[in-house]
């Protein structure tokens, strides 16, 4: 029995202890560390998931400003037609003078 606790078998079981000690030690802080990148990554993705939703919106809104905007010019290209006398699908203006506009009097145009 005295045999058993010898310092050379005391050191190899305090060596052992050591060992086991440092691989759980080891283990619980890899185990900690993947589930830390496994949130980050998931927290990346519904970042970017976000981004892309907000693109998308401000995309829709400026497709929408541009619609308004060309409606307008529209309007404001047949009201130009409309004042100068231009026909639908003319690119001329229907005039009685062989006189540009520029050079006819306000009250002679038709």
């Amino acid at each position: 029995m005295n045999n058993f606790f010898d310092a050379s078998t005391l050191i190899a079981f305090v060596g052992l202890l050591l060992a086991l000690t440092t691989t759980i030690c080891g283990a619980i802080l890899w185990y900690v560390q993947t589930e830390k990148k496994k949130y980050a990554a998931e927290r990346d993705f519904n970042h970017l998931k976000r981004n892309i939703e907000q693109l998308t919106q401000n995309v829709g809104f400026q497709a929408k400003a541009l619609e308004e905007q060309f409606d307008q010019l529209q309007r404001d290209i047949l009201e130009i037609k409309f004042n100068l006398g231009i026909k639908k699908g003319s690119d001329r203006p229907a005039r009685s003078s062989s006189l540009p506009p520029w050079q006819q009097h306000p009250n002679n145009r038709d």
